[in-house]
């Protein structure tokens, strides 16, 4: 192979691993639709403190999460201080996700599940990083310890959270006598 050519070569396998997460980013959903409000920071030092290897997603408890990648559950149940937790390989064995803090499942280790398959709900199990419920969504290269990677890098635009679930309210039978206050009582 000419030098010119092997060189060419090169750059377009370069170009190509670095157009990875941009194009990755067409295949990839918001596990759920909320506000970001703990973001990805991960120093070289795995080891160091302060950092936090994922996103954290506000949501309402109860919120169903989705797959954020299609895969196979590697994982599905308490992690320790991470609480009820689900985690994925992806389909083409490149990530490994994480969906921390969940409520419920719905998935068992196993199961192949699309983008967008329901695996669970948000919830507030294990230490989290902030008090309101949320989803901590991470990302790493599968196969490795500490090669986490910044989510926001392999999602789109986050969808709209959309208004909160409405309040339930519970119905008042009709023969259930309607009294108006007495007069005079003090409240």
């Amino acid at each position: 192979m000419s030098r010119p050519l092997a060189t060419l070569t090169r750059l377009a396998c370069v170009l190509a691993l670095l157009a990875a997460p941009a194009s990755a980013a067409a295949d990839w959903s918001w596990p759920v639709a909320g506000d970001v409000i703990t973001h990805y920071r991960n120093g070289a030092d795995p080891y160091a403190g302060g950092q936090h290897r994922g996103i954290d997603i506000a949501a309402e408890a109860g919120r169903p999460v989705v797959a954020a990648a299609g895969g196979t559950v590697r994982f599905a149940a308490v992690a320790g201080s991470s609480g009820l937790t689900v985690s994925v390989r992806t389909v083409d064995g490149r990530f490994d996700t994480s969906y921390l803090h969940l409520s419920a499942l719905a998935v068992r280790e196993g199961d192949a599940v699309s983008t967008g398959d329901r695996i669970g709900t948000v919830g507030t199990s294990g230490r989290r990083s902030a008090e309101i419920a949320h989803l901590h969504f991470g990302v790493r290269e599968a196969g490795t310890r500490h090669a986490y990677v910044d989510p926001l890098t392999l999602l789109g635009p986050p969808p709209p959270a959309g208004p909160p679930d409405a309040p339930r309210v519970a119905p008042v039978p009709e023969s259930v006598p309607v009294v108006p206050d007495p007069v005079g009582v003090p409240a």
